[in-house]
């Protein structure tokens, strides 16, 4: 007699196939429950994993997908990250008004890069109140130069007093700069709000006094300008006043040669790029992350600086510092000991090179021709160790 008889199963009209298959489910439910609890115990073990990842991860805003701050938060990317040590999230940004709210307000943002005169900007409105004053800044990046455009009629920055004057788009880093330095200035003007292209044919046609541009010199706007379109670099003294947000620089008939005579240079001032971070206590989860992100970004400065990444990372000195900014204590802590060490970019130095980085930064913050121009850089050198041996016999 077979087991479906004994068991009546037959009388049940069940089938051995019917049997084979039920067994098979309830092997592979069986499966599951024991995979499940597997699962299940390994997510018990996972918070260490999870806070792991976070505590090595920070997102950088940046800019626009064809600006050049967005390539430096993928060149920082590309370069330190680390698996299980650092993770860089390049994050797209609206501007350096947007990427200040972003890091006061949106978790996951850790650091930005903004226009170094956001700061006076933001304070001279009171916006943001209660946060502001917690603003850091890492380093300054590199320059973006002032560049004041005005008809031939206009002969001094007085000369433009209530007189229409372009101020880019509403909320653009040039209103920002321009409305700033206006203000510093105390000369009241009518400001207009054009695309900076459509401002330039205003001011061609005599419709508007001047227009502000504040761009990495040479700037394309400006090509194949010359003196019959009856418009000239208007130049901007670095005042009291401005050098307090600004840095002194210059343009040159190598910059615009369809404007400025060749040898001459027009005096004007530059905004910086500059990396800023919320100041967190220190010790505190925050703070520890972003401290451990500006050691790896300090030591691996040579490497931003060489092909293939953006070469405005050639312009960057760490030690350079920026006008009515507070630095990070974590970065200020990393130079200070760079100083002492005479280790910049994660290698020794010497302590007179060390040195000298200081002398440019602390006499010609914005001077990227002595990074790159061999000329510029021994013209500096040679004042570094006049100064140096003047320092001796005191």
């Amino acid at each position: 007699m077979s087991m479906r008889s004994v068991f009546g199963l037959e009388a049940l009209g069940i089938s051995g196939r019917v049997l084979r298959k039920t067994a098979l489910a309830i092997c592979l439910a069986l499966k599951s429950l024991v995979v499940l609890a597997m699962i299940t115990h390994a997510s018990a073990q996972a918070p260490s994993a999870t806070e792991d990842i976070n505590d090595t991860t920070v997102g950088i805003v940046s800019g626009t997908v064809t600006g050049t701050y967005v390539q430096f938060a993928s060149d920082l990317s590309n370069v330190l990250d680390d698996p299980g040590k650092m993770r860089v999230l390049a994050l797209l940004g609206k501007g350096s008004m947007q990427n200040v709210e972003d890091i006061l307000k949106v978790r996951g943002v850790d650091l930005g890069i903004v226009q170094s005169d956001v700061l006076a900007y933001i304070r001279k409105r009171g916006l943001f109140p209660g946060t502001v004053n917690k603003l850091q800044y890492v380093t300054k990046l590199y320059n973006e130069e002032f560049h004041l455009l005005t008809g031939n009629d206009i002969n001094t920055i007085e000369d433009l007093r209530g007189r229409k004057i372009n101020f880019g788009l509403p909320g653009s880093g040039i209103a920002i700069t321009a409305s700033t330095v206006f203000d510093l200035l105390k000369i009241e003007v009518e400001a207009v709000h054009d695309d900076p292209a459509v401002a330039l044919e205003k001011l061609k046609r005599g419709e508007i006094a001047a227009s502000v541009g504040v761009y990495g010199k040479p700037a394309k706007i400006y090509d194949g300008l010359k003196k019959t379109d009856n418009v000239k670099f208007l130049p901007m003294a670095p005042t009291l006043e401005l050098t307090d947000v600004y840095f002194p620089s210059v343009l040159t008939s190598d910059d615009y040669p369809g404007l400025i005579e060749p040898g001459q240079t027009v005096e004007t001032i530059a905004v910086g790029a500059v990396m800023i971070v919320y100041g967190w206590e220190p010790n505190t989860w925050r703070y520890n992350k972003v401290a451990k992100f500006v050691d790896m970004f300090f030591s691996n400065i040579e490497q931003l600086q060489k092909p293939p990444r953006h070469r405005k990372w050639q312009e960057v000195n760490l030690l350079t510092k920026v006008p009515g900014w507070q630095r990070f204590p974590a970065a200020e802590t990393w130079l200070e000991r760079a100083e002492k060490t005479g280790t910049l970019g994660g290698k020794p130095e010497g302590a007179e090179v060390v040195a000298f980085r200081k002398f440019v930064a602390d006499r010609s913050p914005t001077d990227a021709d002595i990074s790159v121009n061999a000329a510029a850089r021994e013209k500096m050198l040679q004042a570094f160790r006049a100064w140096k041996a003047s320092r001796a016999t005191q």
